[in-house]
């Protein structure tokens, strides 16, 4: 499990569009994404010490409707076979 920085690059009803730097190994074999919550302003998440690609990502809305692009969020990301808890 991975937790990382996303920003909301594309927001429909149902869809957001995220963007990242995704560690190698879960572009690979993707599992589930969480959202845990919007970063406040100024606050910074430590980066993945592994191999990343940065490229936008879809994830399901679900119960976040207040978001908008440009919302900056920590997300976590679980490995294919990983439970979220």
């Amino acid at each position: 499990m991975y937790e990382i920085e996303v920003t909301v690059t594309t927001s429909t009803r149902t869809q957001l569009k995220v963007t990242a730097d995704w560690p190698l190994i879960w572009l690979q074999a993707p599992g589930s994404i969480e959202i845990l919550r919007k970063l406040l302003p100024g606050e910074i998440v430590s980066p993945v010490k592994e191999s990343v690609k940065r490229s936008e990502f879809p994830i399901s809305r679900s119960s976040w409707s207040n978001l908008r692009v440009g919302d900056r969020l920590i997300v976590q990301c679980f490995l294919k076979g990983e439970c979220s808890g």
